[in-house]
């Protein structure tokens, strides 16, 4: 049973995780809320068969997960928020104090930040972009024009996943879509290419 769980559990982090520090947040499919003080909330759905999966015994598996984390000095703080299942449907929730923390805990690396801890955390933000105007991609957008504004915020990411930001977005990099004024889509890298780091802007 542990290995079944272990398994759903890999892949609801895959998918991302669902989670909050003070307003509750949703969503239908996989997202990631970064915020601008640094944390990561993050929603994962994914099928979940109670013939083969126990929700008591998953809950105490991402506790036990999370206290070996702790136990192991792990970076920053992670925690279990919410955990339900409902017609076939489970969301695991989450949340992390900063990208550090999310990606020692889930394995896949992700920076959150202004554009100007970005540019010192050594992302050249070398890659096209495009502006966004009134939820919509618009215009081609110098990468220079996109560093010089220091009080923009920035998700760097190489996963395929919703992305809803605590503003409003300004640019996007190539391989992600715009849904409206502050939720993208990072597109899935097809497999067996490699996975190049795909920026959002917000403010």
């Amino acid at each position: 049973m542990k290995k079944k769980i272990s398994a759903l559990l890999v892949m609801l982090l895959v998918c991302g995780i669902f989670g909050g520090c003070g307003a509750t947040k949703d969503a239908d499919t996989t997202t990631l809320f970064p915020e601008k003080k640094g944390g990561i909330t993050e929603v994962a759905v994914g099928d979940f068969d109670k013939d083969n999966y126990d929700e008591n015994e998953l809950e105490q598996y991402v506790k036990d997960s999370i206290k070996e984390y702790e136990d192991n000095d792990g970076a920053g703080t992670v925690k279990l928020k919410n955990l339900s299942v409902k017609d076939g449907v489970a969301k695991l929730g989450m949340h992390y104090s900063d990208s550090t923390a999310y990606s020692a805990f889930v394995g896949d690396t992700v920076f959150t930040g202004t554009v100007v801890q970005a540019i010192a955390a050594g992302y050249d933000f070398n890659t096209d972009f495009v502006a966004v105007t009134d939820g919509a991609a618009g215009d081609a957008a110098d990468s220079k024009d996109v560093m010089k504004n220091d009080d923009y915020h920035v998700i760097v990411l190489s996963k395929g996943v919703d992305v809803t930001v605590d503003g409003t977005l300004q640019y996007v990099s190539s391989g992600v879509t715009v849904k409206d004024k502050n939720t993208a889509t990072v597109d899935e890298i097809p497999a067996g290419e490699t996975a190049e780091a795909r920026y959002i802007i917000y403010k």
